[in-house]
């Protein structure tokens, strides 16, 4: 940074700003030195009452590939963490993954199977769902989904975030 000229300093950080923006301030924070312990499935029965699922045990959660995970090293990686969950919250969260038909890819119709079989987060791998995320994530509002992508800005991506 030492080498660049104040002008394009200003120039990067204009065009960063927007990741900044999306940031929210809350003023009501507070130090807690002295945290309540929390029930063991604290985490995860608050968050399955936040998203509606009270009724269930376990959190469901699904990814929708673009690809298969052999086809794909961003598919592969994503496959890895899938099952680093099933391993680790074992009993406690149960994953399923859906990878479009090379035939009939359909990428809205992935989305919505993954809705109706009851997932409460879908992750979509993939830029290229994007568009389909939106379309599911305004009609089944409940349902959390995130697009996972490295080619657009964060706030393109939010998905779950409904006004």
């Amino acid at each position: 940074m030492s080498s660049k000229s104040e002008a394009q300093l200003k120039d990067e950080l204009t065009k960063i700003w927007s990741e900044f923006s999306v940031i929210r301030a809350t003023p009501d924070q507070t130090l807690v030195l002295d945290p309540e312990k929390e029930p063991e499935d604290g985490v995860f029965s608050r968050f399955l009452g936040i998203i509606g699922a009270k009724d269930s045990k376990y959190l469901k959660v699904a990814f929708v590939h673009e690809y298969p995970p052999y086809r794909s090293g961003w598919t592969y990686s994503h496959e890895l963490g899938r099952m680093h969950l099933d391993h680790v919250f074992q009993g406690k969260i149960s994953t399923s993954y859906y990878t479009l038909d090379e035939h009939t890819a359909d990428r809205y119709a992935a989305i919505e199977a993954a809705v109706e079989d009851g997932n409460h987060i879908i992750f979509t791998t993939n830029e290229t769902l994007l568009e389909a995320s939106l379309k599911a994530a305004v009609k089944y509002p409940k349902v959390k989904i995130l697009n996972c992508c490295v080619h657009r800005r964060g706030d393109d991506r939010r998905c779950d975030e409904r006004k």
